[in-house]
């Protein structure tokens, strides 16, 4: 494949700001593990957790990272810095802890070279790698490290955190009656656990991806047809464009195929591209071709039009699988935004046609003065990734080391072992409806889920 064809990675992406102000208003922020349940699930995990449980929970873990020099020690300082006899002792080492311009340490005076503790810190040093291979560190010429070095850790996200203290919850509630001071009593550890080390393929020698993530709503873009599921131009635009770059990248490069994938790395990180469309309809009474519809079966017939037209577009190019759908919006039922104003009619919470009146107008907040403002509140979200690859093509990259998922036990002794052990996702965190939800589900914002 000729790697300089497509982007390595494409991202056609408008992100409004209403969205970004409508997803931090409405989803718990996961970064807050420790704050759910008042507190009282990450409470008793610091109580109960063992330290190495405490340093991987604390680790900035959000993306893959590798064990080896840069990861595991806490000094670097600049070869620049240091007398050659010294950086040159390391040349013949198998593994040498001079990486690019910096020669790195775990401690304070290594191989004859001293460090500062406040101006030789290493901002790459990583708690949780440096746990884990703290044993596996390579030590002479003919020492390539032990069965860690070089082993990529799985991310482990704020998500997954929150995932954990949910389970902790759930099992207080399930086998303490809610009572974490008795929890307390009987649990004996709290153990997050890393993995089994696996060994995964080399990469193919390609590495370019399409990444199609376009986000609109009605004030700055043609979405959707007033009270229609008719696609607007601009959703048919941007999904031709990739349709275009697709057939591009296909035709300039012979035995290459399209597949859609659930994750790229962007920035070496991996980013979750599971094909999904979210869509809502404002709070504006549905009249014409929708007059019949609630909410909710115009907003799901919007997704189901975007799926259609995404399937007529590229299904001759590559294989589409079903998407997520969330058509819930940020009220749960299919809309976003308040009512609108008096002397408007409106639906209350019940779903119920209010023709006069102001009784539960502002039950979902303030009615802004012009209703054209809630073209904002019809949007739309669609969500994919393509990657090209050539299946003639060697792997280019060695195999990888790699642990496995992390899991977390709770050991308080109970007959039979006492010992429960959960892979992530237990209880995962959803930002926004099941597969193909509609209406009543999640009240979160759906351009984010």
């Amino acid at each position: 494949m000729k790697k300089n064809i497509i982007l390595e990675v494409s991202r056609i992406k408008e992100i409004m700001g209403l969205i970004n102000e409508q997803d931090e208003e409405t989803n718990v922020n996961p970064d807050s593990w420790e704050e759910y349940g008042n507190g009282e699930p990450a409470e008793l995990f610091e109580e109960k957790a063992t330290n190495s449980s405490k340093k991987y929970m604390n680790a900035d873990l959000e993306g893959d990272t590798t064990i080896d020099w840069v990861t595991t020690s806490k000094f670097r300082k600049l070869i620049t810095d240091i007398d050659e006899r010294f950086v040159d002792s390391f040349k013949e080492w198998k593994v040498s802890p001079v990486v690019g311009e910096y020669l790195y340490s775990p401690i304070t005076s290594f191989g004859g070279v001293s460090f500062d503790r406040n101006n030789d810190v290493n901002p790459d040093f990583n708690p949780a790698a440096s746990r884990i291979g703290n044993t596996s560190r390579p030590t002479h010429k003919n020492d390539d490290g032990d069965k860690y070095w070089g082993v990529v850790i799985p991310s482990l996200t704020s998500e997954e955190k929150l995932g954990f203290m949910q389970y902790i919850e759930k099992y207080v509630n399930d086998n303490y009656g809610g009572s974490y001071q008795r929890a307390s009593r009987k649990i004996e550890s709290i153990v997050v656990k890393k993995g089994k080390i696996t060994e995964q393929e080399g990469e193919i020698n390609e590495k370019d991806a399409l990444l199609s993530d376009y986000s609109f709503n009605g004030v700055e873009n043609d979405v959707f047809v007033n009270n229609s599921w008719e696609l607007g131009e601009d959703v048919k635009r941007f999904i031709n464009e990739t349709r275009d770059l697709i057939r591009q990248t296909l035709s300039e490069n012979p035995g290459t195929t399209a597949e859609f994938t659930n994750t790229v790395e962007i920035n070496g990180k991996k980013t979750n591209t599971t094909y999904s469309i979210s869509t809502s309809a404002s709070r504006i009474r549905n009249t014409g071709q929708a007059k019949d519809m609630t909410f909710a079966q115009l907003s799901q017939r919007r997704a189901q039009s975007v799926d259609a037209y995404v399937r007529q577009q590229l299904e001759s190019f590559v294989r589409i699988p079903e998407p997520t759908i969330n058509s819930n919006g940020t009220n749960g039922d299919g809309s976003s935004g308040p009512n609108p104003p008096s002397p408007y009619q409106f639906f209350n919470r019940q779903g119920e046609l209010i023709p006069k009146g102001n009784e539960g107008r502002d039950d979902l907040g303030q009615p802004l003065s012009n209703v054209n403002q809630y073209e904002r509140f019809k949007y739309c979200r669609v969500v994919f990734a393509v990657k090209f690859r050539n299946d003639e093509e060697k792997p280019s990259t060695p195999p990888i080391k790699m642990l496995g998922e992390w899991s977390i036990d709770i050991r308080d002794g109970r007959e039979g072992g006492g010992k429960i052990k959960i892979k992530f996702p237990p209880l995962k965190w959803n930002k926004g409806g099941s597969n193909n939800s509609s209406g009543g589900g999640h009240i979160s914002c759906a351009a984010y889920n």
